[in-house]
């Protein structure tokens, strides 16, 4: 069994600022990638091949969704992540302030 046991709060919150900043990033991806795949939407034509592209089994319209899907869900979990870190970072504080204020009364 451990005897001790060490939390850096200015860790967890640096962690979680790392976090949101990810999740930014990956917004930005994705919204540039929304408006780079709206530019060429349809580019594939009319033909056999356009049409497997776009409407085959695993063609493009089908597979899309699930990419923005990825995208969105990962960075929605990873500010989940960065408010759990957050806010466990505060929990710690007022824990620490609870303790010290108790020894010394």
């Amino acid at each position: 069994m451990v005897d001790r046991v060490e939390v850096s709060v200015a860790g967890m919150r640096s962690t979680a600022t790392g976090l949101e900043d990810a999740a930014a990033r990956l917004e930005s991806i994705r919204t540039a990638l929304d408006s780079a795949a709206a530019a060429y939407n349809g580019c594939w034509g009319d033909d056999e091949y356009g049409h497997n592209f776009a409407k085959g089994d695993n063609g493009y319209e089908l597979r899309k969704p699930a990419l923005e899907n990825v995208l969105t869900n990962t960075a929605d979990r990873l500010r989940k992540y960065s408010g759990g870190l957050s806010d466990g970072a505060t929990s710690f504080e007022i824990a620490e302030a609870n303790n010290t204020d108790s020894f010394r009364s």
